[in-house]
């Protein structure tokens, strides 16, 4: 028995830290952040100001001011809390309404360059990147695609 409840403590503390990596078959759901693994930028969803529409974007994770620098959806926000971002089957990132089952905003790259096993890294560059396989070798898709020196709060 104590073992498990030790392997189910081991299980609740793997799925509840924070993560930088979006997989084949995982999600990240609205409330949920991906954190760039030396913790300067954050990947969720926001709403700016008293909005109530809601946007996935990336912002500064120390700053106590939220200060975004890139949006996915920014033609086409999300009402409600029920937005949800993935890799499709054919490997691209996609956001969805999931309340209507609708595709808010993607990568939209053809299948020819992706594979079923992409996957989406938050980098600590402020970057997020879509990679063709979970090797991380070939960069398919970025967020960031020329890297503009951006001011850096501490």
């Amino acid at each position: 028995m104590k073992e498990i409840v030790t392997y189910f403590l081991l299980f609740l503390l793997q799925t509840s830290s924070s993560t930088d990596t979006i997989g084949p078959n995982q999600y990240l759901k609205d409330g949920d952040i991906l954190v760039s693994s030396g913790k300067a930028f954050a990947l969720g969803f926001f709403s700016p100001g008293k909005s109530s529409n809601r946007y996935v974007g990336i912002w500064y994770n120390k700053v106590a001011e939220q200060t975004v620098v890139w949006v996915a959806n920014r033609d086409n926000p999300i009402n409600g809390t029920s937005g949800v971002l993935a890799i499709d089957p054919a490997g691209n990132l996609v956001l969805s309404d999931g309340s209507h089952n609708l595709s808010v905003w993607s990568t939209n790259l053809t299948s020819m360059i992706l594979k079923k096993s992409s996957s989406a890294q938050l980098m600590d560059s402020g970057n997020f990147a879509l990679f063709q396989d979970q090797s991380k070798s070939v960069i398919t898709w970025q967020s960031l695609i020329i890297l503009l020196i951006l001011y850096y709060p501490t």
